[in-house]
């Protein structure tokens, strides 16, 4: 018996091999077209790999199509698809997700689906059941899609998903951990086969795995003890076996699980299910884009091109030079780290978590205005429907009334979730916040989840990408009339960049419904009904070749397997475009992002916290200048010359810094009343007050959470350059250092140490508990500390912005004396 278990093992590891093999040739093919694409509108290789992990501006065919991209359209997928569900068929559940009883019974109600001997409803809740259908049932799904893309992971009857908390791990006693986790586990079904001690020793790499971080990564870490693994044996990575990881482990019952989940896990079956689904999507994005083993994909197609390179006599010898340098280190690029994960990977958990610490408090303490900063978005989304080729007056009449309608009720609340937006708010407490994705689970990031929350910040954003996904559906249900031919020239030159084509477009355009106020709309979950004769046209070729090679019943399943996978594709196409889109109109932290703020490098290490304490708040001004001004000069369509280019798209940039300007204009003015002080004056005596102007264009783009710090008072008045560009937490460092060397000299000012606390207490200046504070206590606070300052700030800003105060400065002015 063990014989035949070993040769079936075997057996199984060859047709892994082959059909990694064929996907890698696959991938290859597609990689060596997408380069040669680049080349031709003027790039090199470099370019091309990193515009398929994620995405650049620019014109080329196929441009914006990433791993990026792509990971958030599986996500969208498989988050989008149970949200949406919820929305239309248990709307009322909603309200219950974070609710820990009713989440224990779906759980229980999980653990029932799918086995022989399972009891679905022994619970008697009918709606934790509903829910763990859709649960069950898109995890499945999800587990296809990966084993699609060469994973290997098989299915379990009465799965739920399993989520470990790397803190609470490190906290705990190793031996202790292994002690309760073996009481918990059904061991015959998690270790078959395996004594007490080889057990022992797979819970001790599992432990190693979860609290080094290991288990994250796309391809996890080289080196390593214990026996040859499967990607040995083979010589291919297998990712499965990261994606695989949380399934490792069955317990001998939902309460089981509960209890190990209280003392070392995170969060509910929902948000433990998120953030798998979410860990899913990240890894099918880079499979899917570069086979599945990335890294060696991208290592053989650099040594080919920098081969290339080499022999081409074209290439001046510096350049090549260069070029050939940064290709032999592929691997090592921050762009690479942060697509397989690596760059998120925890050295030092204590550095990690004071760094973390040190940047969350910084966020609470200087970003109670954030919101008001947002209020350029809906000119940013209107201009990106203007690049796409929409009307002025259309854009913007779509956006406010969108925005007006909020996250939406029935239909349009259906369709925000069912396209993947709108509802990262109402799930913010069951997964850590994706803005802090590269940071421990645990410590700040319910606070900081709250702050953005309370700040109003966390709802206007779900509203404007809710809002933006019902307007890009419903134009492409406009659109969906025309042929490809017939589309306006900037709605298919921005189809072109996300690589649909022409055939794609007409299978798209199949699936246009109209809503119940008879909008037109295109969504994915219509894709799903596409017949099988439609979708097998975008394989015409591919089916001819397995008709050759393959017959009878092999035939048959090999095509419905290559039908599913083609209309599962076609999904995501569309799924990434909508995603990538809107991420120009109201922009989140894409790879790109992260690769500036992280340069790569891993949290808990000095390098890598250095580097994400410089650059924080910097992320969202090299997100503007890269998607917004990015777009905006690189990106638009092509004329037949420089001229005719010009021409083409000079309009459009005009047209975005007037509007943007007008924006920063709303968004200084709110700022200032959030302040109690009248608007800035933009007409006085002498004509236009250019510090007004300066004001605005400041709070017009990226600069606008910055721009806060960047050009705080502070910076007039003694402030380095240093301390200003190396981020708030250097600066407020600076401060203390003066603190303490004024302290040592016995001459400490209380002024000094009064303004100190006040910005650095966090929560105290969200926009509208700073001015009630101020009026109540902190004025009359600064004036007993330093008298006359009330006074020297009224005439600053009567000097600067002609401004005054809307209310007195003290509710009792006699406190102070």
């Amino acid at each position: 018996q063990l014989g035949r278990d070993e040769a079936a093992k075997l057996q199984r590891h060859f047709a892994l091999q082959r059909k990694h093999a064929a996907l890698m040739a696959m991938r290859r093919q597609e990689i060596d077209g997408h380069i040669a694409t680049m080349k031709a509108a003027g790039r090199n290789a470099k370019d091309a790999l990193l515009s398929l992990m994620h995405g650049l501006e620019g014109v080329a065919h196929g441009i914006r199509r990433s791993a990026w991209a792509t990971s958030e359209a599986y996500e969208r997928r498989y988050l989008g698809g149970i949200m949406g569900r919820i929305a239309k068929d248990i709307p009322h559940v909603e309200r219950m997700l974070k609710d820990e009883d009713f989440n224990a019974n779906v759980a229980r109600e999980m653990e029932q689906l799918g086995r022989k001997d399972g009891n679905p409803g022994l619970t008697g809740d009918r709606d934790a059941l509903a829910l763990a259908r859709i649960y069950a049932e898109t995890a499945n799904m999800a587990r296809r899609d990966a084993n699609a893309l060469g994973a290997d992971i098989a299915a379990r009857q009465g799965w739920t998903p399993h989520t470990h908390d790397p803190v609470r791990l490190l906290k705990a006693d190793p031996a202790e951990w292994r002690r309760k986790l073996k009481a918990s586990l059904d061991l015959t079904r998690t270790f078959e086969g395996l004594t007490d001690a080889d057990i022992d020793r797979e819970l001790d790499g599992i432990y190693r795995d979860i609290t080094t971080g290991r288990d994250q990564a796309v391809n996890g870490e080289k080196g390593g003890t214990g026996p040859e693994s499967l990607e040995q044996m083979l010589g291919t990575v297998n990712v499965a076996r990261a994606l695989g990881k949380s399934r490792e482990l069955h317990f001998r019952s939902t309460d089981a699980w509960l209890a190990y989940n209280r003392d070392y896990g995170h969060g509910t079956v929902t948000g433990s299910l998120f953030h798998h689904l979410h860990g899913l999507a990240r890894h099918a994005g880079a499979m899917e884009i570069f086979g599945p083993d990335p890294v060696r994909m991208l290592k053989r197609v650099a040594d080919d091109e920098a081969t290339a390179i080499r022999n081409d006599p074209d290439i001046k010898p510096a350049a090549a030079r260069r070029l050939i340098a940064a290709l032999r280190r592929v691997d090592e690029w921050a762009s690479t780290r942060v697509m397989t994960g690596e760059a998120f990977i925890v050295g030092n958990t204590t550095i990690a978590q004071l760094g973390e610490g040190v940047r969350a408090w910084q966020a609470l303490s200087k970003l109670g205005a954030v919101t008001i900063s947002a209020i350029t978005d809906p000119v940013i989304l209107a201009n990106n429907l203007r690049f796409q080729g929409k009307g002025f007056a259309e854009a913007y009449s779509d956006v406010f009334r969108h925005y007006l309608r909020g996250r939406g009720k029935g239909e349009d609340r259906e369709l925000a979730f069912l396209l993947g937006e709108g509802y990262s708010g109402l799930i913010d407490r069951m997964v850590t916040p994706y803005a802090m994705q590269d940071a421990p689970i645990g410590t700040l990031s319910r606070a900081t989840s709250a702050f953005f929350r309370w700040s109003g910040l966390t709802g206007f954003t779900d509203v404007g990408r809710a809002a933006g996904s019902r307007i890009m559906a419903a134009d492409m249900g406009r659109h969906a009339k025309s042929g490809f031919a017939g589309l306006p020239e900037r709605y298919r030159h921005v189809l072109g960049l996300h690589r649909i084509d022409e055939a794609r477009w007409d299978l798209l355009r199949k699936t246009a419904w109209k809503g119940e106020d008879g909008t037109p709309y295109v969504t994915p979950d219509r894709i799903a009904k596409l017949s099988d004769r439609d979708i097998a046209g975008l394989v015409a070729d591919e089916l001819a070749d397995l008709e050759q090679h393959v017959g009878g019943d092999d035939f048959t399943a090999q095509r419905a397997a290559l039908i599913e996978r083609t209309r599962t594709a076609l999904e995501i196409d569309y799924r990434r475009f909508i995603a990538d889109e809107l991420s120009y109109g109201v922009m989140v932290t894409d790879a790109r992002q992260q690769k500036a703020v992280t340069a790569g490098m891993r949290p808990g290490t000095a390098g890598g916290e250095a580097v994400r304490i410089a650059m924080q708040l910097k992320g969202f001004p090299l997100g503007f200048s890269q998607r917004v001004v990015g777009r905006a000069i690189k990106s638009g369509p092509r004329g037949r010359t420089a001229a005719g280019t010009f021409l083409k798209n000079s309009g459009h940039a005009g047209e975005l810094i007037a509007t943007l300007w007008v924006a920063g204009l709303f968004a200084s003015w709110g700022k200032d009343l959030a302040r109690g002080q009248t608007p800035k004056e933009l007409w006085g005596k002498d004509g236009l007050n250019m510090a007004t102007v300066a004001a605005a264009m400041v709070q017009s783009g990226g600069a606008g959470i910055y721009g806060d710090f960047l050009f705080a008072s502070s910076s007039r008045f003694g402030r380095s350059p240093l301390e200003t560009f190396t981020g708030p937490a250097v600066g407020e460092l600076g401060k203390l250092a003066d603190i303490i060397v004024n302290a040592k000299n016995a001459e400490p000012r209380a002024s000094q140490i009064t303004g100190f606390a006040l910005s650095n207490t966090p929560f105290l200046n969200l926009f509208y508990v700073r001015p009630a504070l101020d009026y109540l206590i902190l004025n009359s606070l600064r004036e007993s500390v330093s008298p006359g300052t009330l006074r020297r700030q009224n005439r600053r800003v009567r000097e600067e912005f002609n401004q005054g105060y809307v209310l007195p400065r003290e509710a009792f002015p006699g406190l102070s004396r």
